[in-house]
């Protein structure tokens, strides 16, 4: 089987980076062929995929400096970022068309871009098998009336009629709130779990320079749909034996999202160690095995999936995690930690306490529950969950070309 990843927005800052190579090396481990078409044409620092799965670059390099100058503000600009993101998401997705339009049997994987966009070129095509992430809720109602509603319900019953889509979520109530549109079939997978190799902990403290103490880990970059200052609330009223450790770039300055900012503001300097810059993965075991847990705080309206629960499950690591969407779903179920309600950074003083005194033999039950769900969702059984939708879409796709010919 043929399937073409195709990443659009991927190297915008807060996105999860690296969930095309996993993917990608994923299905190719069962057998697939994948190749990446991504706007730059590669896929950052973050990745490992270079030379085993082909990378095409969308646009020319030297068109993409021009192209982008009216928006080199974009990180600052809602409407600026909007119009690059579309600009990034038409040439993308129509690089992958143009590029396997002579290929049969072929699968393109939308894995971002706005739908408008998406959907605006892929109404262009015929009988192409075509799955689509959607990665956050509609940003309108069902019954939306504004000029960009309308013009995304058309394009994508336009699309959906000449082609054979399919859309994934990595929730389920992402895939709730789009139920009432026309966006079947919907399946939910999760993000995949790696295979993870635990490190002792003393030794990665002292590896690392880190006291004996309880530490909290805050992995990832502060981007704006995470509750960064409940964080440091809660950690100004544990005890002093508690430290936090963030890692991750600090890539937003806004006060309330500065863990620099903060640590002053909440009087815990000394309790907070930021290590601001980008983590290979072949690191990332060092942080994991250092910590007694991880925090993952978000805002109250974030449904989408959380990459850092599937980097603890990787290595092992109790959560305490804000009770919104997929995330305190997940937690609650398998038993991965700790859920706090989103905000209240009393609860989550109380959450932290529990999971850092329980006692051997619950941490040791926690953990064999952590392993259970690793196992559950392997990236492993992630591609077949993949490799499944793509067979169904081809199908569609055979069955639509033979009513043509008919």
């Amino acid at each position: 089987m043929k399937i073409l990843l195709v990443e659009p927005i991927y190297h915008w800052e807060g996105h999860p980076r690296p969930y095309a190579e996993r993917l990608a090396t994923a299905l190719r481990e069962n057998g697939a062929d994948v190749e990446i078409t991504t706007f730059v044409g590669d896929l950052g620092e973050e990745t490992r995929c270079e030379g085993r799965v082909r990378l095409w670059r969308a646009i020319p390099a030297w068109a993409q400096g021009p192209a982008l100058v009216p928006w080199k503000g974009r990180g600052r600009s809602l409407r600026s970022a909007l119009v690059a993101r579309t600009w990034e998401g038409v040439c993308t997705v129509w690089d992958a068309l143009r590029r396997t339009r002579a290929i049969p049997e072929v699968v393109l994987h939308v894995l971002d871009g706005p739908e408008l966009p998406v959907m605006s070129v892929l109404a262009t095509a015929r009988r192409r098998a075509v799955a689509y992430n959607l990665n956050s809720p509609p940003h309108d109602p069902p019954d939306a009336r504004t000029a960009t509603a309308r013009a995304r319900t058309k394009l994508r019953r336009v699309a959906l009629q000449r082609n054979a889509i399919a859309f994934i979520c990595h929730s389920d109530e992402v895939a709730a709130s789009y139920a009432a549109r026309e966006t079947h079939p919907l399946y939910t997978i999760p993000w995949g779990v790696d295979e993870g190799r635990i490190q002792d902990r003393v030794a990665a403290r002292r590896d690392l320079g880190l006291p004996a103490r309880h530490i909290l880990l805050a992995f990832g970059v502060n981007h704006d749909r995470k509750n960064v200052e409940v964080i440091f609330e809660a950690l100004a009223r544990l005890p002093e034996d508690v430290m936090l450790l963030w890692v991750g770039r600090v890539v937003d300055r806004d006060p309330s999202r500065d863990p620099y900012q903060l640590a002053e503001t909440w009087g815990v300097r000394n309790r907070t160690v930021v290590v601001d810059e980008f983590i290979p993965d072949e690191d990332l075991a060092g942080y994991f095995s250092a910590a007694d847990a991880a925090i993952l705080s978000y805002k109250k309206n974030f449904l989408g999936a959380s990459g850092v629960l599937s980097q603890a499950a990787r290595f092992q690591l109790p959560v305490v995690a804000a009770d919104v969407g997929q995330l305190g779903q997940l937690v609650r179920r398998w038993g991965l930690g700790e859920t706090f309600a989103a905000g209240d950074s009393e609860d989550l003083r109380e959450k932290t306490v529990a999971v850092l005194t329980q006692g051997e033999r619950s941490r040791e039950q926690m953990c064999q529950r952590i392993r259970n769900y690793a196992s559950q969702f392997s990236w492993d059984v992630v591609a077949k969950n993949h490799l499944a939708v793509y067979d169904a879409l081809l199908e569609r796709s055979r069955a639509m070309a033979n009513e043509v010919r008919a």
